[in-house]
């Protein structure tokens, strides 16, 4: 999904998991349900991490922002997020995706560098 606006005309505002591009088994099973918001089945974009250690479940900030109760949807009922730790933030950063252009745009593009490449690629 795109949104586009004067400043910025192309901004991701969802990428489908069915980009995501394992380099390997591993790659796989980190991906799977850790880096999926469970709101609207996308990849987290702009990640919140909810404050209850026991559940620390990602999802897309804005997909939380537009909850009309701003509470975890994982049963735990937390009202406080937070922006995930470095360690999540770094595996996020590592996977690579299709670009929602294909099949005219080609390019694998790592998640760090994703929003910039969809602004910036001709093949729309």
């Amino acid at each position: 999904m795109v949104e586009e606006n004067k400043d910025n005309p192309k901004r991701v505002e969802y990428i489908d998991s069915d980009l995501f591009v394992p380099t390997n088994e591993w790659d796989k099973e980190r991906f799977v349900g850790v880096y999926q918001c469970v709101i609207c089945t996308g990849v987290v974009l702009k990640p919140v991490e909810c404050s209850t250690p026991s559940c620390a479940m990602l999802y897309c900030e804005k997909c939380i922002n537009g909850l009309r109760e701003k509470k975890c949807p994982n049963r735990c009922g937390s009202k406080v997020f937070n922006q995930p730790n470095r360690h999540m933030k770094s595996q996020l950063n590592e996977f690579k995706f299709k670009c929602q252009n294909q099949p005219r745009c080609q390019e694998i593009v790592p998640y760090h560098s994703y929003e910039r490449h969809f602004s910036e690629c001709k093949a729309d």
